[in-house]
């Protein structure tokens, strides 16, 4: 499996944001969307040595508009 890069880590945070701003998609389903992103971003952090630092992941979470936490 070939790495991620940071910037196709922020593309892919972008667009699932994206997503979640979309009138049609659940309010009640936001929270729960923007923490699994979260959670998937940070594990891979974890189980992939080099592929970004927590503290990147949360910068880019931020940038795209999640709510830390």
């Amino acid at each position: 499996m070939r790495k991620i890069t940071r910037e196709e880590a922020r593309k892919a945070s972008r667009m699932a944001l994206e997503m979640l701003k979309d009138p049609v998609f659940p309010k009640e389903r936001k929270t729960e969307v923007r923490k699994h992103l979260r959670n998937m971003l940070l594990g891979a952090c974890k189980r992939e040595p080099g592929f970004l630092p927590p503290n990147e992941v949360e910068k880019i979470l931020e940038e795209a508009g999640a709510h830390p936490g």
